[in-house]
């Protein structure tokens, strides 16, 4: 990802409406399926500028990785955060009760996206539960995918037979701006 890309994220990530909205609907998420009244062991794989960790604190102790040090600059004034890839996670299984990867795997930098999703797999407690969202669809891609070094953008049905293959349980897999989709479209066009 550009460094520039890096600072924009980082000086909007508390202010700006899609990130707002991205937090309130990952919030409502973890509060149906996560367990109440439990402090959470809980990786955030590819924090990025840490954003996310801010708000996954309410839920458990956070860790964050990631490969780029200039988004770990910004990671670490939120919590614990170590460079590590999400395809070869340096955590023991069963280490975590919440995995969440917000946005990575559609970098060009993750060779292997199934391999990261069988790392989360690995890593995470027998019911332990993953939590991801991908962009999607590659004719939606814009300047700001450019300038993420976007390698593909995913379909629903990429994404659950990818977590299938790893013996995931779905509890629920959606286009989660669909309601945006027209405003995006129109955007685009």
């Amino acid at each position: 990802m550009l460094t520039s890309e890096y600072e924009n994220i980082f000086k909007n990530q508390v202010s700006h409406w899609w990130y707002k909205g991205m937090a309130s609907i990952s919030i409502s998420l973890l509060k149906r399926y996560l367990p109440k009244n439990k402090e959470l062991k809980i990786l955030d794989a590819g924090c990025g500028t840490g954003s996310a960790m801010v708000y996954l604190k309410d839920f458990g102790e956070v860790r964050g990785i990631d490969i780029s040090d200039k988004a770990l600059k910004h990671a670490k004034k939120f919590g614990r955060v170590s460079k590590d890839s999400i395809t070869k996670l340096n955590f023991r299984n069963n280490s975590f009760d919440l995995v969440v990867c917000f946005d990575v795997m559609y970098h060009s930098s993750v060779d292997q996206y199934e391999k990261a999703i069988s790392e989360f797999n690995r890593v995470l407690k027998k019911e332990g539960i993953l939590l991801m969202r991908e962009p999607a669809f590659n004719w939606l891609i814009s300047s700001h995918d450019l300038a993420a070094f976007t390698k593909k953008r995913f379909t629903k049905e990429e994404i659950e037979e990818s977590i299938k293959k790893n013996s995931f349980n779905i509890l629920k897999i959606t286009y989660l701006n669909f309601f945006l989709f027209p405003l995006v479209l129109v955007k685009r066009i």
